[in-house]
């Protein structure tokens, strides 16, 4: 007795009814949320210059797949809820240095 297959990340069709042409295993639809922000020149310096941005990476922490039966890659989990910082310093050391006169 069969009783099925079951997973809610794959689609595979009922056996004997494969065609990898028409009617191949699939991943299962998802629909995935990501959501960044950021800002240049925090303080407004001239000489040194801050960035700030903040990513939030799969806000729903939904599990799923990508990738699938790729020659090359192959089957993939999607990255879990992640939010990363980062910032970034620049300086310009010619707005130290006075302007010459002509």
């Amino acid at each position: 007795m069969l009783v099925g297959y079951g997973s809610t990340l794959i689609s595979l069709p009922a056996p004997g009814t494969e065609n990898d042409d028409h009617n191949p295993p699939r991943i299962a639809p998802r629909n995935l949320f990501d959501v960044s922000l950021g800002h240049d020149n925090l303080f407004h310096g001239d000489k040194y210059k801050w960035s700030l941005q903040v990513t939030a990476i799969n806000v729903t922490n939904k599990t799923a797949l990508y990738n699938f039966l790729s020659t090359f890659s192959g089957t993939h989990y999607v990255t879990p809820a992640l939010s990363p910082l980062r910032s970034v310093s620049t300086s310009n050391p010619a707005a130290d240095e006075e302007p010459h006169a002509a």
